[in-house]
Formats: C-alpha cells, sequence, structure tokens
C-alpha cells in the first residue's frame, strides 16, 4: 500500500488505485440489499452526526439503476467475496459499491469507506463547510483470524458506560470483533445481580486507595466502586452488536474471587475480609472447591450472566489459584481424598470441568486463562468444541498440546500482547512483530488458533486518560496482526500508515501514547510495579 491516500489500518489484502475521486454530498443517496439496512443505517447515522449531511437510504429494488451519486451496500454481486468478514470496495467518481461476503463485512467495508475520508470528521466539532472525498479504489479483503478481540478489565477501575462505548466504537473503527469484558475480580465485582444483590450491593465497592492515584466514584468521597445495571449491560451489547462486536464476560473462578467472597462467605475456604481488599493488598481468597455448596451458587449465578448476556461463550478466568487455601481446606482435602485426587491441579481441572460441562448444556462455550495442563480437561467429558483455551504465559508447548488433541485456541502472550506492560517492554515495533501461530504447530491445526486478544490490566490504570496512554497506539498493532495476512505485514509501512492515522485519533481526544514512546525511547524506561495478573 504505497499510495500514502490509502492508509487504512488494518492493512487490506488487495488494493488498487483507482482514478479521480467521489464526493458525498445532500444527494447522495445509499441503496442497500435487505440485510445491509442496520449497515446503511449506521453509515447514514455517522454522516448525519458529523458532517450534518441528511442522506437519503433506501432499499434495492430502487429507481437509482444507472444512476451515478450512490452508495450501494448489498450481498450480491460479482466482486461479492468467499471468506468470512470480508468485502469488497469500489470507489469510482460516479459512485461506491460496498459487497460483503456477509453483513460484518459490509460493515468493514463502511470502517474502510471511514478511514478514507478526512480525519476532522471524527471531531467533537466537525468544520463548516468540510468537504467529504474519497479517492478512487478497488480494494478486497477479509481477515486472517475469525477472532481479533480486545479485553478490558473494569475491575481494578471501573470506568462506567460512556467508557466502555467509546471503546467499542474505537475497535470497530480498527475491525476488532471481540470485546472480552473482565468484570468479576478480587478487587471488584460489577455486574447487579437480581438473584444474589450482596454481589452489586457489597463486592462492587471497595476503599480507595491513595497508592494507586484512585479517584472517588461514589457518593463516599473514600470508596472506589460501580457495577453495570441490567439495562445498562444491554445498552452496550446492542452498541457493540451494531457494531459486529460480540460482549463476552468474564466471571473468574475459582481464584481471583477475594470480591464475590466478601459478600458471601459461606463459598469461601477461608473467612475473607470484612470488605473488599484495595489493589495489590494479598489476602487472596478462592471459592471452595470441596462445598457443593459452592458448584450451585456458581451455577446459578452462570444462568443469571446468561439470562442477562446472552451469546453463546462465558469466560471463566481459571488461573492464578491462591493454592494454599484449597492445601489448608479441610473441606478441599475431604473431597480430594474420597475421589482420590493425587494433587490441587487434578482439583483444579475437576472443578474446570465441572463448570465447562454445566455451561455446554446450557449451550455456551468455556474460555479460560488456565494454568494447569488444559489437555487435562478434555479426558474429563468436556467436548473440545464446547472448549477455548486463551494461551498468556509459560510455555507454548502447553497450547501447541492442546491444539493437537482437538482444542481451539486464542493467543495473548503476556509477552508481546500486554497493553498494561510499559511501552518500553513491549515497544511498537515488538507488538507488531509477533505473531499468534506458534512455531512448529502443522499446517492443520492452524485453523484452531482462533486469533489474538490484546488485554488491558487496569491495576495501575485509574483514568481514562492511562488508560488510552496504555491501549494506543499499540492496539492498532494488534488490529493488524488479527486482520492481515503475515506475508504483507511489513514494519516500516505499519509506521506510516501510523502517523496518518495518529490525526483521527487525535480528533477521537485519544490520548495515545506519543510515538517516541511507543516505540521505546529512553523517555520511556521507567521501572514499573511487580505486574500481575
Amino acid at each position: 500500500m504505497a499510495d500514502a491516500r490509502f492508509t487504512i489500518i488494518p492493512k487490506p489484502v488487495e488494493v488498487k488505485a483507482g482514478s479521480g475521486t467521489f464526493r458525498m454530498t445532500k444527494d447522495t443517496i445509499i441503496t442497500y440489499q435487505p440485510t445491509c439496512e442496520n449497515e446503511a443505517e449506521y453509515l447514514a447515522g455517522y454522516l448525519r452526526s458529523t458532517a450534518k449531511l441528511d442522506i437519503r437510504i433506501t432499499p434495492f429494488p430502487s429507481k437509482t439503476a444507472g444512476k451515478t451519486n450512490i452508495i450501494s451496500l448489498g450481498l450480491e454481486g460479482e466482486a461479492k467475496p468467499s471468506k468470512p468478514e470480508g468485502y469488497a470496495l469500489d470507489i469510482t467518481p460516479q459512485g461506491i459499491s460496498i459487497v460483503g461476503s456477509d453483513v460484518a463485512g459490509c460493515f468493514y467495508g463502511i470502517q474502510s469507506i471511514r478511514q478514507l475520508l478526512t480525519p476532522a470528521l471524527d471531531g467533537a466539532v466537525v468544520p463548516d463547510g468540510i468537504t467529504l472525498e474519497v479517492p478512487g479504489v478497488s480494494i478486497r479483503d477479509h481477515p486472517r483470524f475469525p477472532w481479533r478481540g480486545f479485553m478490558l478489565d473494569e475491575c481494578r477501575h471501573f470506568f462506567g458506560k460512556v467508557l466502555a462505548k467509546r471503546m467499542i466504537d474505537i475497535i470497530a473503527l480498527y475491525k476488532f470483533n471481540k470485546l472480552h469484558w473482565h468484570l468479576t475480580e478480587d478487587e471488584g465485582w460489577r455486574i447487579e445481580s437480581k438473584r444474589f444483590p450482596r454481589l452489586h450491593e457489597v463486592a462492587s465497592k471497595r476503599p480507595l486507595s491513595k497508592k494507586w492515584k484512585e479517584s472517588p466514584n461514589l457518593a463516599d468521597p473514600l470508596w472506589h466502586g460501580g457495577y453495570y445495571t441490567h439495562q445498562e449491560i444491554e445498552e452496550i451489547i446492542a452498541h457493540a452488536r451494531a457494531r459486529h462486536v460480540e460482549v463476552i464476560p468474564e466471571i473468574e473462578m475459582p481464584g481471583h474471587a477475594t470480591a464475590p467472597l466478601v459478600a458471601y462467605p459461606e463459598h469461601s475456604c477461608a473467612r475473607p475480609p470484612a470488605t473488599v481488599p484495595t489493589i495489590g493488598a494479598g489476602n487472596r481468597h478462592a471459592y471452595c472447591a470441596g462445598k457443593e455448596t459452592t458448584y450451585a451458587f456458581l451455577k446459578d449465578v452462570l444462568q443469571e450472566v446468561m439470562d442477562i448476556f446472552g451469546g453463546d461463550k462465558i469466560h471463566i478466568g481459571g488461573d492464578e489459584l491462591p493454592a494454599e487455601r484449597w492445601k489448608s481446606c479441610p473441606d478441599c482435602q475431604g473431597f480430594m481424598k474420597a475421589r482420590g485426587f493425587p494433587d490441587i491441579d487434578t482439583l483444579q481441572v475437576h472443578f474446570a470441568a465441572e463448570i465447562a460441562k454445566f455451561l455446554a448444556s446450557k449451550g455456551r462455550t468455556t474460555i479460560g486463562w488456565f494454568d494447569f495442563p488444559v489437555d487435562k480437561l478434555l479426558g474429563q467429558g468436556v467436548d473440545p468444541a464446547k472448549l477455548i483455551f486463551q494461551f498468556w504465559v509459560g510455555s507454548e508447548r502447553k497450547m501447541v498440546d492442546f491444539v493437537r488433541k482437538g482444542g481451539k485456541a486464542i493467543v495473548s502472550n503476556h509477552k508481546y500482547m500486554y497493553l498494561d506492560y510499559p511501552h518500553w517492554r513491549i515497544p511498537l515495533k515488538k507488538a507488531y512483530s509477533f505473531d499468534p501461530i506458534p512455531d512448529g504447530l502443522e499446517m492443520h491445526h492452524h485453523e484452531q488458533i482462533l486469533g489474538m486478544e490484546c488485554p488491558i490490566w487496569t491495576e495501575r490504570v485509574p483514568s481514562w486518560q492511562r488508560l488510552d496512554f496504555q491501549v494506543f497506539p499499540r492496539a492498532l498493532a494488534y488490529a493488524e496482526m488479527g486482520w492481515t495476512p503475515k506475508t504483507s505485514r511489513f514494519y516500516p509501512d505499519f509506521l506510516k500508515r501510523l502517523r496518518a492515522a495518529l490525526p483521527r485519533l487525535d480528533a477521537m481526544c485519544v490520548y495515545y501514547a506519543p510515538l517516541d514512546e511507543a516505540t521505546n525511547s529512553f523517555k520511556a524506561r521507567i521501572k514499573p510495579p511487580a505486574i500481575r495478573q
């Protein structure tokens, strides 16, 4: 993509420069096949809200056939791509045509158009008389991976509905299609529960920590917290769905569970603290795996989560168990002895299998960080078609072994993909150059690597501004990792397109890290506190 006019991120599979430009005016008409009505409404709404351009939309067939000044959206035509989420975009001086392989592909064609328009269009105040021109071009494009994820941790710091929708808007522009929403933790529970109200009444707030530079966000200025009501969650999910972003909730278990156990201590191995702990406070607790009542409680919680979120996937965490809790718990030790379990790993496999089989019975796929030998789950009656391993730490061999036995995986290797790590630790080039497919994995297993996901853990991210600084511009490198063929990715080319993309981030008031820091300058080399997921 040598032509400076086509600075699209992620880089399309094929770009052929055309001649001239197409100008959108008040006389432009958007026509659409019925399946693309939502996408037509999205594009018209975008132009209306930004450029105050009230463009008419009309379904096929219409009286616009053969006319010029038309933007056509559909799923049928000679240019229809064969790959899922693909699109064919053709721009001439007479009009624009987007043919998607599916409605998501049509939407992604619109995102490419957005990036060809002036960045000023995405600002809070758009200058009067702005010209809406896009260059003539022919693009054929589709994603490399079906899973292009971004994970937002709102447990360590709660940001609320406005930021959640804003992040969805930004990641959708760069063709991410998954929002992994980390909503339960040692330090907070963020979902309203009608079944277990103490989860949001008690577990959603904690004392303010000056160490972490937190700002109060509750009525009492000495506390930090918050949670999403059912109505707010439904609103955010609808916002994401309209942008072809799937929202996947994470309900951490058996570890990372101190906050909910403060609310319901009867499901803990040991007595938890009286209040939810601050970040890094220690005294971490786990759900007791030796009590049948714990499994019943968690299944009821998960049923309510399924009722709220819908969808067909739930993340259950499954990592960093404070093993000393189970080792010193009479109920857990008695449970292990009665079943002949030789070690804690075996108990953890049993716990995860019990939850995964329950979710599978409800038509859900279980996702987990699992830091135990995850392939052992396949020997516990867990359907590999209903299980996804999210690899983040340790040897890739564990992931490779799991995939070779029929499992599926998402890659979030912390050495290359953790957005909370400082820029000197994962500079832009290191982020961009990583590839999710492990070396040595046989070609016929590659499709079992579903894709990539970049997490932002928010222990050290107390504000919107800090969140932006950590996430951007690295997230754009990951967007390209997930979409663009490996053979078409070249860092110098990406850096040129990234520089051209920064004015759009400026217009959207994204507080991204300056490139001299994001590319590993001396200025960025500040040793951070110890990092823990």
